[in-house]
């Protein structure tokens, strides 16, 4: 009779680390945080020796939505700017002194912007 108590002991020791275990792998692990990224243009500069790259930033509980430019010089992405609200590139193009960005927001009235961006 005490070796089946010691058996059935061992089990619950089992169960219960194994339950812990799990549980501390779920939180470890839960991606709560983790924003998504789509990139949605390369822009190669001429005579510059970075490219821009537009992204659309997805939004979760810590960050709304946004269209973000990032520079890539040497294998580095720079963060330039960050366009909040935003949820979609409609156009861009290259102006002499950097890029005009046509962006919707889907909660205004007036759904598109125009936005100047001036280049590095």
């Amino acid at each position: 009779m005490i070796k089946k108590k010691n058996q059935n002991e061992i089990i619950a020791i089992l169960l219960i680390s194994v339950t812990t275990a799990l549980i501390c792998y779920y939180f470890i692990t839960f991606d709560l945080l983790d924003v998504k990224l789509d990139k949605l243009k390369t822009i190669k500069i001429i005579e510059k020796p970075y490219e821009i790259i537009i992204y659309r930033v997805h939004g979760n509980a810590s960050v709304q939505n946004s269209i973000q430019l990032r520079e890539l010089r040497n294998g580095i992405e720079k963060v330039l700017s960050n366009y909040g609200r935003y949820d979609a590139l409609v156009s861009v193009n290259s102006t002499n002194r950097g890029l005009k960005l046509l962006l919707k927001n889907p909660v205004a009235i007036k759904s598109l912007d125009t936005i100047y961006v001036k280049l590095p």
